[in-house]
């Protein structure tokens, strides 16, 4: 499982349960956990008191497989849906974005290497 701090935590965690289709959401206002079958993982929300106001020193790299939508059709679809654009990177012939989901936490979206 990976958790995401936040001041809202049904409010992210139902966001971030919109972006997987058949997502669940459990648990109460303090922790929520989101599980999807095309999650690889469990996401946890903790509710916190005070927005932390350092960089997320961990973030989530999604890597799009050849059947999934165009990358630029993914990264479309977050932001269409709230996330911001932050940036974009060009590396050992890899493409990936990153972006921020609405409580600011940074994740990627990017080719499959």
């Amino acid at each position: 499982m990976v958790t995401f701090d936040a001041t809202d935590a049904r409010s992210l965690a139902t966001w971030w349960s919109e972006r997987f289709s058949n997502a669940s959401i459990d648990g109460d206002e303090d922790f929520l956990t989101v599980t999807a079958p095309d999650l690889p993982l469990t996401l946890g929300f903790q509710r916190i008191d005070q927005a932390r106001s350092q960089r997320n020193t961990l973030h989530l790299d999604f890597d799009l497989e050849s059947h999934d939508p165009p990358r630029d059709e993914v990264v479309a679809a977050f932001v269409a849906a709230g996330a911001a654009h932050v940036e974009r990177h060009e590396a050992g012939g890899s493409t990936w974005d990153v972006l921020a989901d609405p409580a600011g936490n940074l994740f990627c979206v990017g080719d499959p290497h």
